[in-house]
């Protein structure tokens, strides 16, 4: 149960974070392509990021001996934000570079 109710958050704020950031970069247009390509961009940049942090707050507390406690967790959540951005903004703008921009057929 907490899965699902983690999933439904996470999704929703990746989705926004990507309309907001799509729609703030000049060089990336918003579409429902680009948002989907946001998204895993996003997963993907959030769980590096978050992960590469963990290590290295591990590895230079070993090194200094301070013991810590689980109430230090909340400090994750900034550089997985960030990861989320910028693994999001990264692919959305490998995939225009591969692909090209592509004009838009009006409906």
């Amino acid at each position: 149960m907490i899965g699902l109710y983690l999933l439904f958050i996470y999704a929703g704020g990746i989705t926004l974070l990507g309309v907001i950031v799509l729609t703030l970069a000049p060089s990336l247009r918003f579409t429902f392509t680009n948002l989907l390509v946001f998204v895993v961009g996003a997963v993907a940049g959030m769980l590096a990021m978050a992960n590469l942090f963990i290590w290295g707050v591990r590895l230079i507390f070993g090194l200094l001996q301070i013991r810590t406690s689980q109430t230090t967790d909340v400090l994750i959540y900034f550089p997985a934000v960030i990861g989320a951005a910028l693994g999001g903004a990264a692919l959305v703008w490998l995939k225009t570079r591969i692909m090209g921009r592509r004009s838009v057929r009006p409906m």
